[in-house]
């Protein structure tokens, strides 16, 4: 009899052990961020950044020169003038691929996790 308890304690405990589950925090959302890309000198500074879905880009045109950030189809800051900026709330994942248009050679990468 008492093997038989023994026994069934147990397996009672091995059980309730099993379905004890630790609680998981969630994973932590990251606030939106403003990351800034500067122009100068025809070119974008960083020419790649890191950024995630509801961070802000903000392009600062710190040159002699109108510029644009542009990805066809995904944003297009439109014409900045010196010491002016332009701005793109990223709304999905991915790679974006962007450019001058009034410049073909400054070229930059946004890449969204």
């Amino acid at each position: 009899m008492k093997i038989v308890l023994a026994a069934a304690t147990a397996v009672v405990l091995s059980a309730a052990a099993g379905h004890h589950v630790a609680k998981q925090r969630p994973e932590r959302a990251t606030r939106p961020m403003s990351r800034v890309v500067t122009i100068k000198s025809l070119q974008f500074s960083p020419a790649r950044i890191a950024a995630n879905v509801g961070d802000t880009i903000v392009w600062r045109n710190e040159d002699v020169f109108s510029h644009t950030a542009t990805a066809s189809g995904v944003f297009d800051t439109r014409e900045m003038k010196q010491n002016t900026t332009g701005k793109w709330v990223v709304k999905k994942r991915g790679v974006f691929n962007y450019a001058c248009l009034f410049h073909a050679t400054m070229k930059g990468v946004i890449e969204v996790k």
